[in-house]
């Protein structure tokens, strides 16, 4: 005798059996394939597995039977031939009709075939808020190139009609009386600089507010002076020429080393000292009625400043400076 093991499937419901007697099993719905184990109870050790592997449409009759071939006719089987071999699944009925496969929903109704899973919904982006962001973007963007276009021209035309241009600096006169290094490492010193500053501008009108001279020897200051401050600030017009002047006078320890000290002895023979001046400038525009913020430009100047009480006839040439915003 075999007894039911296990098995694998869905379940079989509407399931008619008469035992004692060949009848046909029958079911009415069998969508699906099963295999069903069972165990002789006289040999442990012998397990049969009894497949279907057709799928049967509404009722239609399947002879389920573990030993085979059986007689086509309808007469009773011996129970030598273990006429309870058919299994006739007490022990699996309630498992198998436990969860039955019904058709699935989203098939026809000829369908009897394994459970398909539902189809999956299609995930559908934003597109309307995805094309209002770009819509945003693309305008915001052609607002921002919008604007640069009429800064440029508004730039453009403002250079075209005033023509801006920086103020020409030049030294016209040095005048260096004393120049001398002792063995304090002490200069002394006494130079007066005249500066022209020119406007070249035909419709702006520059104020200096302020002007401060830095004098050099190799590349070590030693002077200072404040050429403009806000008590002789002035207004300098279209087209014109002002004058200015520094004076460096003093004594200043000046640690130079012996190649400077050098340099400063064939300077003296030679009767021309390089000295470099540099200035600091702070200036404001005027166009009409409107006047513009703080400029601070640079003037950079490159001097050979001979010394007045030389023999040679070597005199000052005037030097253009560097102007530089």
């Amino acid at each position: 005798m075999f007894l039911p093991v296990s098995c694998c499937g869905p379940s079989i419901k509407n399931i008619k059996l008469c035992t004692g007697q060949f009848n046909p099993l029958l079911i009415h719905s069998f969508p699906f394939e099963y295999k069903i184990n069972v165990r002789d109870t006289n040999n442990h050790n012998r397990v049969k597995t009894i497949e279907t592997s057709n799928i049967f449409p509404l009722s239609l009759s399947l002879y389920i039977c573990l030993q085979a071939p059986f007689p086509s006719h309808n007469l009773p089987l011996p129970l030598h031939h273990q006429a309870t071999h058919f299994l006739f699944l007490h022990s699996f009925i309630n498992l198998l009709s436990a969860s039955m496969a019904d058709k699935q929903p989203h098939l026809n109704g000829a369908y009897y075939g394994p459970a398909i899973p539902p189809a999956e919904q299609p995930h559908y982006r934003p597109q309307r808020q995805r094309s209002c962001c770009c819509c945003l973007f693309g305008i915001l963007w052609k607002i921002l190139v919008v604007l640069i276009v009429l800064v440029g021209l508004a730039i453009l035309i403002f250079w075209l009609v005033v023509q801006p241009r920086s103020f020409k600096f030049h030294v016209t006169e040095a005048d260096l009386t004393q120049f001398e290094y002792d063995t304090n490492n002490t200069l002394h010193y006494n130079m007066v600089l005249n500066f022209t500053a020119r406007n070249p501008n035909k419709k702006l009108n520059i104020y200096y507010d302020k002007v401060e001279a830095l004098a050099f020897y190799e590349d070590v200051r030693f002077s200072n002076d404040d050429v403009i401050t806000h008590m002789n600030s002035f207004r300098q017009y279209t087209k014109s020429s002002s004058p200015m002047s520094a004076v460096f006078s003093g004594h200043q320890v000046l640690p130079l080393n012996n190649e400077q000290i050098s340099q400063l002895n064939q300077d003296k023979s030679d009767g021309v000292y390089d000295i470099y001046v540099k200035l600091y400038f702070r200036i404001r525009y005027r166009l009409g009625d409107l006047i513009s913020g703080d400029f601070k430009p640079k003037v950079k100047c490159d001097l050979r400043v001979p010394f007045a009480n030389n023999t040679t006839l070597t005199s000052f040439q005037t030097t253009k400076c560097d102007v530089d915003y």
